[in-house]
């Protein structure tokens, strides 16, 4: 089957259709106030914001240097700017998307898009500081790049991604495997360029030309989050992409064994190398690389399944690599595309269901239910303590310092509540937020040991129930 429009016309609908997804995304951007995560979406922000207060935050091995650097202007206009920045790196995707399926001559490339931009987790998500959204544009731009066999830019480019997501130091591990089968040996050190540039660059900040691989947040072979199962990411699957998109995918994937199968037989041509490393390989090494990281427990990972929005955009190819094995059997019918059309319809049609994996505006597109009591305690202080800018306050959520407007890395204004009972130095003039997720989790503070140090009065309980009808609570305490 191929498409039959011209490719200038194709072109020009795809534009057409990323300008009106960029449009809705706007809309959801302001009408939906979620952050879409309470904890590492806010505190990406807030490094991006206060970056040109504190320059090391350009080169933070947690923050991720490449995000503050690009993230550090939206920032400053509020958090809206980096839900901006990341509509406009998921824009950029759906352009590449398309673009690479077409390079590598995939029927119907155009679907690829529209496929990615109807993804439901990726849709609440998009809207968030996370640095996934970002890390799918590099990866999807860089695969571009190399499948135009542009080899010198697309490995330089490729040579930054560590510094959007760690997971992009087993990207490289790839891209060098297939250099080296392409008998590309030379350009295999452009691959370090991204390294030595950060090293030299972070070396008066850190006084380290090594602070790249001995200020790694993640290089630790335990996790403070536990252990989980090695199908963890298989089995909610249709979690990150949808029941309909699941169901491709596993379809996607048999397709590219037999791809591999193909090439191993030495019958497969460039392009279909390309494909089997550059997507198929890049999508396993991420995959089975999350999963052992959680299985093990290792890298401090949690099992987040917001990580494969980083590989979204691979996602979207092999779903569609998925639709057309299964038309493959008719394609010689002219019918056949509205098969194809069909499969289509369901991806587009599935996030606005009732299903438990589709889009859901109280769980994906608003403030979670321990924001909210977030919210409320913000406004408490605001109208009951008009000095409370005088107060030190001791708190984990990250998004309190954006309610209160405080600059989260002033010690004037904000302290954490890890290790702030062991030292004891708490003002006479001073606030303490609890939680029950966060001071738990991070502090490893429960709320009894406040209630029974003498010191502190209890203010308020703030409580509401979230999507799931659990209690979440927060409770505000003030030094007597």
């Amino acid at each position: 089957m191929k498409i039959r429009l011209p490719q200038n016309n194709t072109d020009k609908a795809v534009l057409v259709f990323i300008t009106i997804f960029f449009l809705v995304m706007i809309v959801l951007s302001f009408v939906g106030n979620g952050t879409g995560d309470e904890g590492d979406s806010v505190m990406h922000y807030l490094y991006a914001r206060y970056a040109f207060h504190y320059p090391a935050h350009f080169f933070d091995q947690w923050a991720k240097p490449v995000y503050v650097l690009i993230a550090a202007p939206f920032a400053q206009l509020g958090f809206w700017g980096v839900k901006l920045m990341n509509i406009l790196f998921a824009c950029g995707s759906m352009w590449f998307i398309y673009k690479t399926a077409t390079s590598l001559k995939i029927n119907y490339a155009w679907m690829a898009a529209v496929v990615f931009a109807f993804i439901p987790m990726n849709i609440s998500l998009i809207l968030s500081g996370l640095t996934d959204p970002m890390f799918a544009f590099f990866l999807i731009f860089g695969i571009y790049l190399l499948c135009k066999e542009k080899y010198y830019p697309g490995l330089v480019f490729f040579s930054f991604l560590p510094f959007v997501r760690s997971e992009g130091l087993i990207i490289l591990c790839v891209l060098i495997v297939y250099l080296i089968i392409k008998e590309l040996y030379q350009l295999i050190p452009l691959l370090a360029t991204g390294h030595i540039v950060y090293s030299l660059a972070g070396y008066f900040i850190h006084k380290d030309f090594l602070w790249v691989f001995n200020k790694m947040s993640y290089a630790t072979l335990s996790s403070a989050y536990g252990i989980g199962k090695w199908m963890h990411f298989v089995i909610t699957l249709p979690e990150s992409a949808g029941m309909a998109g699941a169901v491709f995918i596993c379809i996607g994937v048999f397709s590219g064994l037999l791809l591999l199968i193909k090439w191993l037989r030495r019958k497969a041509d460039i392009v279909e190398e390309k494909s089997l490393f550059l997507i198929y390989g890049f999508f396993t090494v991420f995959f089975i690389g999350h999963s052992a990281f959680w299985a093990l427990g290792i890298f401090n990972s949690m099992g987040l399944l917001r990580v494969m929005i980083g590989v979204m955009p691979l996602f979207a190819i092999i779903i569609l690599h998925g639709m057309g094995y299964v038309i493959a059997p008719v394609k010689q019918f002219v019918w056949s595309r509205y098969v194809l059309y069909g499969l289509l319809a369901i991806m587009i049609i599935y996030p606005f269901t009732n299903n438990l994996y589709a889009l859901h505006w109280k769980r994906d597109m608003v403030l979670k239910a321990d924001q909210y009591a977030d919210k409320e305690l913000a406004n408490f202080v605001h109208t009951n303590y008009a000095d409370y800018h005088n107060y030190e306050f001791y708190y984990e959520p990250c998004y309190i310092s954006v309610l209160l407007k405080q600059n989260y890395f002033n010690a004037k204004e904000h302290k954490r509540l890890l290790n702030a009972f062991e030292t004891n130095q708490f003002a006479d003039k001073c606030f303490i937020i609890w939680d029950d997720w966060f001071a738990v989790e991070e502090a490893k503070l429960t709320l009894e040991k406040i209630e029974q140090d003498g010191r502190f009065e209890k203010i308020k309980t703030f409580q509401r129930i979230n999507y799931w009808g659990a209690i979440r609570t927060t409770v505000l305490f003030r030094k007597k």
